[in-house]
């Protein structure tokens, strides 16, 4: 796996990249396989536990306060963002 991960022209044509996530931090993973002319997708880590939760919900139809009581009575988890940023999306589901 070394040599897959340290490998100069997988890392070049983007078969091999190197991804960001607030709580994990740096690591490899699989770029995008196939390669396109005019398109070249942006390859981002996986997102965290319940991350988007309050977007989904919101979309849906639920406003901050309902979204604050389900997490209070535990029917849908805290995210696995930081707080400051769930307060945030919370402020804009109200």
């Amino acid at each position: 796996m070394k040599e897959i991960a340290n490998d100069p022209a997988l890392r070049a044509s983007g078969s091999v990249v190197e991804v960001q996530q607030e709580e994990r931090g740096t690591y490899l993973t699989v770029g995008c396989p196939m390669k396109f002319s005019g398109f070249t997708p942006k390859i981002t880590g996986a997102p965290l536990l319940g991350e988007h939760t309050t977007e989904v919900l919101t979309e849906l139809g639920y406003s901050g306060e309902q979204i604050a009581k389900l997490r209070k009575e535990k029917v849908v988890g805290q995210s696995g963002i930081s707080r400051a940023h769930r307060d945030i999306h919370i402020a804009r589901a109200s």
